[in-house]
């Protein structure tokens, strides 16, 4: 069993002539059976098997005529942000021969038909596999995103000229191929390279999106699936994993062992992510926080992805490995278990949202006026650190606001304070200065509010 990859996983333009109508339709059906609160077994794999052979009818065989691995190891060593060494570029070569990859130059259609041939067999197997109903969720928005970014969804497809054979419901199974290498084993490894090179592309694109929250929704829901992909590619007992999987990985002739960090696609992967967070830095400054919300929301939901897969590649790994090292370890020497290292892993993403993303917006605090000068009746116009704002009495206390009405800009250092409230001279829109909420109509957006300290006879704001 072999497929063919685009070098160094990357995805060719997308061709809006190419529609997926009708896989797009039976996704949906799928979908709706998975997430459905009354659908039992049967039923969803009836839904996946019906899915399967709706993909069937537009998969063709692809053929590597054009196969180059030496465009392979440039393509990683370009993308890499170190020079990579003989040994490293020998093992992603080893990995992918391992698992059947061939990599080569893919236009629109052939790499269409890549994706619809991987499906067609994998969603046979997966409506028999026994993972959980989320995992298969993943699996499916995730084949609709990558339909999605290869052609259009609302336009219908024609048959493959010449149509790769259907599998039937027993073909694509756990069963050992003649290399001793589970069927299923590869075909998950396939969905998961497919989703790192959809993430790597969707990373790609956030240095010159408009709107980069929707690139990084894109990453997240592939970096998902690759977790999914885990799940469904080791589904077979401990057994076959100990006795038949573990031996040929062994025999691969990795430098070092054999080890998942040998992945092209999903290394790839990595190197995008790192460079979006910089461009996305250079972009909007080096604290997350202080980003436009949307993208800061996306940016926090992938972090969220990206440990959740973390922990599902622990739980894989306890499943198989158990209390044993990985082959990488014990080419090292190390005598712990590969799941505590795992577990080292999972601690590192989240410290690393802590430490590089979920900080707090830095404040500093200035000096903005003496207490006496602020009057009763009226707000206080001060200008600090190039921000328009109101210093305002009110509640007995003294509080600071964005100086502009949210309706329609009127100053509202010309306004007055009435009532507790401060009002817009323009329109009467009324606002509580401790929290900037609206009180009064036409406007209908809070205010920015600022800290205040009083120290002394004097008055102070802190300002991000």
């Amino acid at each position: 069993m072999s497929v063919v990859l685009p070098i160094g996983g990357r995805l060719p333009e997308r061709d809006a002539t190419l529609g997926f109508a009708e896989v797009s339709a039976g996704i949906d059906a799928a979908l709706a059976a998975v997430t459905g609160p009354l659908t039992d077994a049967a039923e969803i794999g009836a839904a996946l098997r019906a899915l399967a052979a709706t993909v069937a009818v537009r998969a063709s065989v692809v053929m590597p005529g054009d196969a180059d691995p030496d465009a392979q190891r440039g393509a990683l060593q370009s993308a890499a942000p170190r020079r990579l060494s003989d040994d490293e570029l020998a093992n992603f070569a080893i990995y992918d021969d391992y698992f059947g990859v061939v990599r080569a130059t893919l236009g629109a259609p052939a790499f269409a038909a890549v994706l619809l041939g991987v499906w067609a067999e994998l969603l046979v197997d997966l409506a028999r596999a026994q993972i959980g109903r989320d995992e298969v969720e993943a699996l499916l928005r995730a084949f609709r995103a990558m339909l999605a970014r290869a052609g259009d969804l609302a336009t219908a497809g024609a048959p493959a000229s010449e149509p790769a054979p259907a599998p039937a419901d027993g073909a694509s199974s756990p069963l050992l191929e003649d290399d001793g290498v589970p069927r299923r084993w590869r075909l998950g490894h396939y969905a998961f390279a497919l989703a790192a090179a959809h993430a790597c592309d969707a990373f790609d694109c956030v240095a010159t999106s408009a709107a980069p929250e929707r690139e990084l929704a894109t990453a997240a829901l592939m970096t998902r699936a690759t977790a999914a992909a885990q799940w469904y590619a080791s589904e077979f007992p401990f057994e076959v994993y100990r006795t038949v999987v573990r031996p040929t990985m062994e025999r691969s002739g990795a430098r070092g062992g054999f080890s998942g960090t040998q992945n092209a696609d999903y290394r790839c992967m990595e190197w995008a992510r790192e460079r979006a967070f910089e461009a996305l830095f250079t972009r909007f400054g080096t604290v997350a926080a202080a980003w436009p919300a949307p993208a800061y929301a996306a940016l926090m939901q992938l972090r969220e992805m990206e440990i959740e897969a973390a922990e599902h590649h622990v739980l894989v790994a306890a499943s198989k490995v158990r209390v044993d090292g990985s082959l990488a370890q014990k080419a090292q020497g190390d005598p712990s278990s590969a799941v505590a290292v795992l577990r080292e892993k999972v601690a590192a993403v989240a410290d690393d949202i802590a430490g590089r993303f979920d900080a707090a917006p830095p404040t500093r605090r200035v000096r903005a006026c003496a207490v006496a000068d602020v009057p009763a009746e009226r707000p206080l116009a001060v200008t600090l650190a190039g921000a328009e704002l109101a210093i305002v009495r009110a509640y007995g206390a003294i509080w600071a606001c964005a100086a502009l009405c949210t309706h329609a800009g009127g100053d509202l250092c010309e306004g007055h304070v009435a009532g507790n409230a401060l009002v817009c001279p323009l329109h009467g829109a009324k606002f509580d200065p401790r929290t900037g909420a609206v009180l009064h109509p036409p406007a209908t957006e809070p205010l920015a509010t600022y800290p205040v300290t009083i120290e002394g006879a004097d008055v102070y704001v802190d300002l991000t």
